[in-house]
């Protein structure tokens, strides 16, 4: 889908600019159930720029696979604790797990990827793969700050240097 880079920053939606160290205090407070929501936030304002932006539903789809393994794994520690015969499901577990993480590292790309094209920023994939909630939100903050600022490619027009009479 091709982007019109040379359209005022001005036109596209606010993004959500909540500071990156209050999402990860309201994560580890919250023992990571912020961190999905915030992820939500994030593939949301993502699918409002880039429609075809299939993020939100990777994020959703991880999310059903943490409260499934989670779901599972009470199951188990339910049955073992009324005196029945445990079960080992950890290589389901571990499968889940990874599915789960990939779903979480594939969407962030994804956000990475339209970013890149709409604002014209640079993001680092590294950072983005190993930070993605924190690292991205780093950067919406950024914009969110610079909000109502011409943009053209990544440097604000009135940065650019030059002069104009």
């Amino acid at each position: 889908m091709p982007t019109d880079f040379s359209a005022p920053f001005s036109i596209s939606p606010k993004p959500p600019s909540l500071h990156w160290a209050i999402v990860l205090l309201f994560t580890v407070l919250t023992f990571g159930l912020f961190g999905f929501v915030w992820m939500i936030v994030q593939a949301r304002f993502i699918r409002q720029i880039d429609p075809a932006n299939r993020s939100l539903f990777q994020i959703l789809v991880g999310a059903a696979l943490f409260l499934f393994s989670f779901l599972m794994s009470a199951v188990v520690a339910l049955t073992i604790a009324r005196g029945g015969q445990g079960t080992d499901l950890s290589s389901l577990m571990t499968l889940m797990r990874f599915f789960q993480i990939l779903m979480v590292i594939t969407a962030y790309l994804q956000i990475r990827k339209t970013l890149t094209q709409h604002y014209g920023i640079k993001l680092n994939a590294l950072l983005t793969v190993f930070f993605n909630l924190y690292y991205v939100q780093y950067h919406l903050s950024k914009l969110a700050r610079t909000q109502g600022v011409p943009f053209v490619g990544s440097v604000p027009s009135s940065q650019t240097g030059s002069a104009s009479a």
